[in-house]
C-alpha cells in the first residue's frame, strides 16, 4: 500500500505553492462542512493545510516503520515547515484561534470551529494555543456552532483531548438526544 501513499503524496504536493500550502484548482470544490459562516472565496484554506500536515505526519510514521528513512525525513521536514507556515499565516493571537482562509495573501480573520478543531486534533496547536482555542473558540458563543453530526464527532474528540469529557457527554445527550426527540432513526446530515 505504501506506493499508493507516495503516489498520492506526490500528486498532492504537486499542488502546493512555495510555502507548501495546498492550493485548490479552480475546478475543485473545497468542502469543509455545512455551515453558512464558511466562506468559499479564499485562495488558501487553513483546514486543508491542517489535513495536509496530518497526512505528512502519518506519512513520516509509515515511512519510518517500513524502513523508508529518506521518505520519513522528507515528510518530517515538509510537515515541520508547513506547521510553521500555518502558525505564521493563520494564527490570530488576539482572537485565540486560527483564521479560516487567506485571500491574496491576507487573512480573512474569520474564526471557525472546524479548522480550530483540526488544529487540536492534528497537533498543530501547542498546549497554550489549544487552551486559547478551548476558551475563545470552542466555548465562544460568538463563533458559529458546528451543525453536522459528522463534524461534531471531531469537535467532541478535540474537547475530550482537552479534558472536557463531562461537557462532551452532556452535549452528546443534548445534540443526539434532540434528534431522537424529533423522530430521527439515523443521524441527520444537518442539525
Amino acid at each position: 500500500i505504501y506506493p499508493r501513499f507516495t503516489a498520492w503524496a506526490d500528486f498532492v504536493l504537486s499542488r502546493t505553492d512555495s510555502r507548501g500550502f495546498l492550493i485548490a484548482a479552480p475546478e475543485d470544490w473545497v468542502f469543509i462542512d455545512w455551515n453558512d459562516a464558511i466562506t468559499k472565496d479564499g485562495d488558501v484554506y487553513s483546514f486543508l493545510q491542517m489535513l495536509l500536515y496530518g497526512a505528512l505526519c502519518a506519512g513520516r510514521e509509515i515511512a519510518s516503520v517500513i524502513g523508508e528513512t529518506d521518505d520519513a525525513k522528507k515528510y518530517a521536514s515538509l510537515a515541520k515547515k508547513l506547521c510553521a507556515d500555518i502558525q505564521d499565516a493563520f494564527w490570530c493571537e488576539d482572537r485565540g484561534g486560527y483564521a479560516h482562509s487567506l485571500k491574496n495573501g491576507k487573512s480573512d480573520l474569520l474564526i471557525l470551529r472546524q479548522n480550530n478543531v483540526m488544529a487540536v486534533l492534528c497537533g498543530i496547536a501547542d498546549e497554550r494555543k489549544s487552551r486559547k482555542i478551548l476558551t475563545s473558540v470552542l466555548f465562544g458563543d460568538a463563533v458559529p456552532a458546528i451543525t453536522t453530526p459528522y463534524m461534531r464527532f471531531y469537535e467532541f474528540t478535540a474537547l475530550c483531548l482537552l479534558g472536557e469529557t463531562e461537557r462532551v457527554y452532556i452535549e452528546m445527550m443534548r445534540y443526539f438526544g434532540g434528534m431522537l426527540k424529533l423522530g430521527a432513526t439515523s443521524f441527520w446530515e444537518y442539525f
